[in-house]
């Protein structure tokens, strides 16, 4: 699947990377990956010896440890070249399947930014910080709609009921716009305030 790209923040936690590769190998998923990479260098490494470790899937890293892995998903969208693209947090994954439908989607609907399916929050033992530990439970994740004519209604919606909207399939054109419209943001805001929602301005 050379027309997407997943842009995957991280900081120190490579676990989670390993995790996320595995599943793409497993279902045999191949789109493009950045790692939007923002750890100490021991964990840079060990991301690195992942990518290494999973060469069939296209990848590459981004790199800079003085920032947050909000910032660093700055420096990765303007590399990526195909049509569209998706942020995806190191704790999270997304369904082949689903990513498949959505691109189907938006190249049949050209007036919409970004699709999304259903999300799901899984508890791993218990709410322990756990890469590969058991699931313990599972709620729904309410993703947001906005399909108002105007941009300000569009807003007003999303303001109404904030909410993160990664694993959303998005034009690369207009997440790029969007990134470099929040570039001037700094530290405290984009990674203390904002931090994943950071990339929802597309709207």
């Amino acid at each position: 699947m050379t027309n997407l790209t997943i842009i995957i923040p991280t900081k120190d936690r490579p676990d989670f990377i390993k995790r996320q590769l595995n599943y793409f190998y497993k279902v045999n998923f191949s789109p493009i990956i950045i790692l939007a990479d923002a750890s100490n260098q021991i964990n840079h490494e060990k991301n690195k010896n992942i990518l290494k470790n999973h060469s069939k899937i296209q990848s590459s890293i981004i790199y800079d440890m003085n920032t947050s892995s909000e910032q660093a998903v700055w420096n990765a969208i303007e590399t990526v070249e195909t049509k569209y693209s998706v942020l995806l947090p190191d704790d999270d994954l997304i369904l082949k399947s689903a990513s498949l439908n959505l691109i189907d989607f938006l190249e049949n609907n050209e007036d919409y930014s970004a699709a999304h399916g259903d999300a799901f929050y899984f508890t791993v033992n218990k709410g322990k910080n756990d890469s590969f530990g058991k699931f313990t439970g599972i709620t729904k994740y309410k993703m947001v709609t906005a399909e108002e004519n105007h941009t300000l209604d569009r807003m007003q919606n999303y303001f109404n009921e904030i909410t993160n909207i990664n694993m959303c399939i998005v034009r690369t054109v207009v997440a790029k716009k969007a990134y470099r419209m929040c570039h001037e943001l700094d530290y405290y805001y984009s990674a203390l305030i904002f931090g994943e929602i950071i990339h929802e301005h597309y709207s």
